[in-house]
């Protein structure tokens, strides 16, 4: 059963579970933004998202998370970090790759 929701990638284990999360940074003209979205998948150096804003390359974001299930309420996470790519997706979204320098548990 844990394999359908864990993929081993890099060097940490990646949880690929859709948490619902709000995004916020700058986007590519400077402009700040905040809105809410999934992340696609999350690990202790990292987690890749989808954002309706361009933002660019080393630009820092903050996400916001509630790592629940089902079963669970979980915990909410503030993860501050870098933007280390950014993939152009169908419908004009972007997926964001960011590493994680700063969590806080709230």
């Amino acid at each position: 059963m844990a394999e359908s929701f864990f993929a081993e990638r890099r060097r940490h284990l990646r949880i690929c579970l859709p948490f619902p999360a709000t995004v916020e940074g700058l986007n590519e003209e400077g402009a700040p933004f905040q809105f809410d979205t999934l992340l696609d998948d999350l690990s202790a150096g990292g987690l890749y998202l989808r954002v309706v804003e361009h933002v660019k390359k080393d630009n820092e974001l903050s996400v916001t998370a509630r790592l629940s299930t089902v079963t669970n309420r979980g915990v909410v996470v503030r993860l501050t970090g870098k933007v280390l790519r950014v993939e152009p997706k169908p419908g004009g979204a972007f997926g964001v790759a960011m590493r994680i320098e700063e969590r806080l548990f709230i």
